[in-house]
């Protein structure tokens, strides 16, 4: 997905949404794997200053413990907000 952020502030009326799954199967995070596609929903909300982009994703991890090495699976949910002052 891509997203024009200067376009969007130019002639953005009313807030961004899209929903969308990210493959990071072949991505390399240092010992753990996302086997399964990564859930994402992104939204950019006009502000009086520029934009309010908000990004969350839900991934399935899989690892191994640091401590006893066993295998282990657990569900993360990120969510990361950035606002941007318009140029």
């Amino acid at each position: 997905m891509q997203f024009d952020i200067r376009s969007f502030l130019e002639s953005g009326r009313k807030p961004f949404e899209a929903h969308f799954e990210a493959d990071f199967s072949k991505a390399d995070f240092g010992g753990y794997s996302v086997n399964n596609p990564a859930v994402c929903d992104f939204t950019a909300t006009l502000t009086e200053d520029g934009a309010a982009l908000l990004l969350c994703v839900r991934a399935h991890i899989d690892a191994e413990c640091a401590r006893c090495l066993e295998p282990l699976t657990r569900d993360y949910d990120f969510y990361t907000r950035i606002l941007r002052a318009g140029s």
